[in-house]
């Protein structure tokens, strides 16, 4: 397997992972592995919920390319 195909799966995951958390935590079921970052406050909460789709994406898009 290629480093971009691994870099691409791990995108995917931590990008549907983000978005997961997101929905989730406004259904009110906050996932425990980022229940922590509330601690934090909200803001804070939310921007590394963002950070996590963003980072995602960016792996995804970057694995996905043709060399």
């Amino acid at each position: 397997m290629k480093i971009k195909q691994v870099l691409s799966s791990i995108g995917a995951l931590v990008g549907v992972y983000g978005i997961a958390s997101i929905v989730l935590y406004v259904l009110g079921y906050p996932m425990r592995l980022l229940a922590w970052v509330d601690q934090w406050g909200l803001y804070t909460g939310w921007l590394i919920r963002i950070a996590l789709v963003i980072a995602g994406t960016v792996l995804y898009i970057y694995g996905r390319n043709p060399e």
